[in-house]
């Protein structure tokens, strides 16, 4: 991935858009709240954004990062929408209220309670490719 990375402070959409378009010449970019009214603006040019394998722990600490840092409140949605967006597979539901998502190196599961928050998470490495 070739492109820049730029911080700006309340960065509208439009803005981060435009701003993107101007250093690659395409709209192809990424925007993330990161606070204090400051939004952070990943822009590439290749056409295409090439993500390595996920992976059981990575996916295990960030989540964490996501959860304790109030970044999302439905859990539950979040780990399935990963699932399926970046894994491209469904989770399973050994138990009602547990969802286990399933990695090339290993699987995490993931309790959660009637309100959709994470409880509990366990991971198990098989080993990486």
């Amino acid at each position: 991935m070739s492109g820049a990375a730029f911080v700006g402070t309340s960065a509208p959409g439009a803005k981060s858009f435009l701003c993107a378009w101007a250093i690659t010449g395409k709209a192809n970019h990424f925007t993330s709240d990161i606070g204090g009214g400051s939004m952070a603006v990943v822009a590439y040019n290749n056409g295409h954004l090439e993500l390595g394998p996920p992976s059981a722990l990575t996916f295990q600490m960030r989540l964490m990062e996501a959860v304790t840092g109030g970044m999302i409140e439905d859990h539950r949605r979040a780990v399935e929408s990963y699932a399926r967006f970046r894994l491209q597979t469904p989770v399973t539901e050994p138990s009602p209220g547990t969802v286990e998502v399933t990695f090339d190196d290993g699987r995490a599961t993931i309790a959660f309670d009637e309100n959709n928050r994470l409880t509990t998470m366990n991971a198990s490495l098989t080993g990486s490719k």
